[in-house]
């Protein structure tokens, strides 16, 4: 039987013996085996808004090619251009 009291466990622990007398987890004999504890949940990535997604994964596709920055620049002035066109 797993035998000693308060002063067992000072013994064993190395904890003062005032401080083991009180019941404590440690003070109480184990009656299971130590399980291996239970594996996390799985972790749900947190939700971004889809228009953030898209541009991540387009960018981790392949990086942007710098001349289609410039395109898109020149794109939107032209429109620019046109609206001041058309008043």
């Amino acid at each position: 039987m797993g035998g000693g009291g308060a002063a067992d466990l000072g013994a064993r622990w190395g904890v003062s013996l005032a401080r083991s007398r009180r019941p404590s987890r440690l003070a109480r004999p184990r009656r299971r085996t130590l399980r291996p504890p239970p594996p996390p949940p799985p972790r749900r990535p947190a939700r971004t808004p889809p228009w953030i997604t898209r541009c991540a994964r387009a960018r981790r596709r392949r990086p942007r090619p710098l001349h289609s920055i410039v395109e898109l620049g020149r794109k939107s002035d032209n429109s620019r251009r046109a609206v001041a066109m058309r008043d």
